[in-house]
């Protein structure tokens, strides 16, 4: 029991992510109605994350934007990058890697608190294809691979 206490705080010491949204989308409040500019119906967020435990490295960022379509219904798309660094194997040299790509999504309201969220995304992963012992060197491929993500989530207000 200890020793899992130590892993669960170890892991939120070193592993560390942050999301952030600022979430224009508001529903107004029940008997009252809102005109929305085009610029109020902008929204923004996004993900910041890193690890830093046991020689592996992981740094990303990854913002977003999203545009109310109608008071319910919204649509956006997201960036992202990572960097990976892992010396885990202790071979001569650690693998260092590069991941990118991009996604489309969009979220409709079912109640102003709760949303359903759908995102089509498109990542490139760069693997390592195969390890030289004698001279320490590793080459790699780069795979395109899409991905289909289906949830949800529950929205506060700021203010």
């Amino acid at each position: 029991m200890k020793a899992s206490a130590i892993v669960i705080l170890l892991f939120a010491l070193f592993s560390f992510s942050l999301a952030c949204a600022q979430d224009s989308t508001s529903a107004p409040k029940t008997g009252t109605t809102r005109s929305e500019s085009l610029q109020d119906r902008w929204y923004y967020g996004g993900n910041i994350g890193f690890n830093l435990l046991n020689d592996y490295t992981y740094l990303g960022i990854f913002p977003l934007i999203g545009y109310k379509v109608t008071p319910q219904f919204s649509v956006g798309g997201k960036a992202g990058y990572a960097y990976i660094s892992d010396d885990r194997y202790k071979l001569p040299s650690s693998v260092n890697t590069s991941n990118y790509g991009g996604s489309a999504f969009s979220r409709y309201r079912i109640v102003p608190q709760l949303y359903v969220h759908g995102e089509f995304a498109y990542w490139s992963y760069e693997n390592v294809k195969s390890y030289n012992l004698g001279n320490g060197t590793y080459t790699t491929e780069r795979d395109w691979v899409p991905f289909l993500w289906l949830g949800g989530g529950h929205l506060r207000r700021l203010h």
